[in-house]
């Protein structure tokens, strides 16, 4: 991960200094001395922290919002939490010119980020919903999807009982894309179709949008390749009524994925072209790093390794820009997969590698899989059976802890090819009968 240059670290702690005056003007208060002195010390340490912290040049990114964190806990200690929002609130000075609690995600400090949202959850009732979602996507970021379902549908009940429709949507398509994730697609489609018959009675055309959008993937996921190409066509339709480019770019590379399915290359390149330039004109560097990605990972399957090297690398450069350690991890072993096809099995390892570190260090047990499969793979490609076997099984250990049915058919077909090569027929051969029961289910 790129850290931030100095003028852009003495830029990032520049936003508390007016909540610091804020605070300044609490602590002016005459009644204040009555305070007890441990909760007068905290105070003295949220000052501190936010008006006098200095980290060091070209340390880490989580080092540069210490001030923020420590200041944070300091006024949790004191019951605080309204100001402690604030905190999370704070917008940053960065590349992506996110929120603190936002930016941190996007740096892939995800645990962090998990204990800010746990230790306000409960406190201030009108924002334990968004906590709720938060804390969903990041678990669904780290692939521990049965986590994220339960924040998600902690989040239903409070959108549920304050009778928020729009809410209540969105939740339950957050809700569908972890049952996508977990391999689920009738359950997703059934939790799209109620977001989009919410979004379509209220009229929020956002949320019918990203219903729409939603379906076509499960369907996608399920070979359904018209109907999923009918409701991103949809998606499509919708983002250019409401001016909504990234939404744009979204849908058109999601069709661009049916076109490569379809084998139509020429158009998925199309597509995917469009939404780089779609990405770079709004200056999205978040979507434009995916999209760069796509194309990449097209070329690699069409057997033109420069360009996709060339866009795989765009990518990389992007997600190291912007700190986006989740998607540099799924780059880096991208890049591996490339240097795997072209027979260069030696850098291949290499970025399977780094990208292993990347996914271990953020918590990503999804990433940390597909790296060991994919050295797997390599192992297995250059004869070494052994070295195949060890990280296959680790990846299939993985895949059952998370529950990630895909992950674990492609494990159990991993471990029977193994088996066949080492002469072990039979052992290969039931593995081959499990990997059919579960396909078929």
């Amino acid at each position: 991960m790129n850290d931030l240059s100095s003028s852009q670290q003495s830029d990032l702690i520049a936003p508390g200094k007016q909540l610091l005056r804020e605070i300044e003007a609490n602590l002016a208060i005459p009644n204040m001395k009555q305070f007890p002195n441990q909760k007068r010390a905290h105070y003295r340490a949220v000052k501190n922290w936010l008006g006098k912290y200095r980290p060091k040049i070209d340390t880490s990114n989580i080092e540069q919002v210490k001030g923020y964190l420590e200041a944070f806990h300091h006024l949790c200690e004191v019951g605080a939490w309204e100001t402690a929002l604030e905190i999370l609130r704070i917008p940053l000075k960065t590349p992506t010119e996110e929120e603190f609690h936002n930016q941190l995600i996007t740096w892939g400090y995800y645990s962090q980020q998990i204990e800010l949202y746990r230790r306000l959850l409960g406190k201030l009732n009108k924002i334990d919903g968004f906590l709720n979602s938060g804390l969903g996507t990041i678990y669904a970021s780290l692939g521990e999807y049965q986590k994220a379902l339960e924040c998600y549908q902690n989040d239903f009940k409070i959108t549920r009982e304050i009778k928020d429709l729009k809410g209540e949507g969105t939740t339950l398509g957050n809700i569908g894309i972890i049952y996508d994730f977990l391999g689920d697609y009738q359950k997703s489609i059934e939790y799209h179709r109620q977001h989009l018959d919410i979004a379509q009675k209220i009229g929020d055309l956002k949320g019918e949008g990203n219903a729409n959008g939603n379906l076509g993937n499960a369907y996608y996921a399920l070979g359904n390749y018209k109907e999923a190409i009918k409701y991103h066509q949809k998606q499509l339709n919708i983002a250019h009524e409401i001016g909504d480019r990234r939404a744009e770019g979204a849908a058109l590379a999601s069709i661009g994925n049916i076109y490569y399915a379809t084998g139509n290359h020429q158009k998925a390149l199309e597509n995917h072209h469009q939404h780089l330039e779609i990405s770079q004109e709004i200056g999205d560097r978040d979507s434009e790093e995916k999209a760069a990605g796509n194309l990449g990972s097209i070329y690699d399957a069409l057997g033109q390794y420069q360009q996709a090297l060339e866009y795989h690398s765009l990518g990389l450069e992007i997600a190291r820009d912007i700190g986006d350690r989740y998607v540099e991890g799924t780059i880096l072993r991208n890049l591996g997969n490339v240097y795997y096809s072209l027979g260069k099995y030696q850098e291949s390892i290499e970025y399977q590698q780094k990208g292993l570190a990347i996914s271990k260090t953020i918590g990503d047990r999804h990433g940390e899989g597909s790296a060991l499969a994919n050295l797997g793979n390599v192992y297995f490609a250059s004869g070494e059976y052994q070295g195949a076997l060890t990280y296959y099984q680790r990846h299939l250990a993985i895949s059952q802890e998370i529950s990630n049915i895909a992950g674990i058919a492609r494990g159990i077909s991993n471990l029977g090819s193994v088996y066949y090569a080492q002469g072990n027929y039979q052992l290969g051969f039931e593995y081959f009968q499990k990997y059919l029961i579960i396909t078929k289910e």
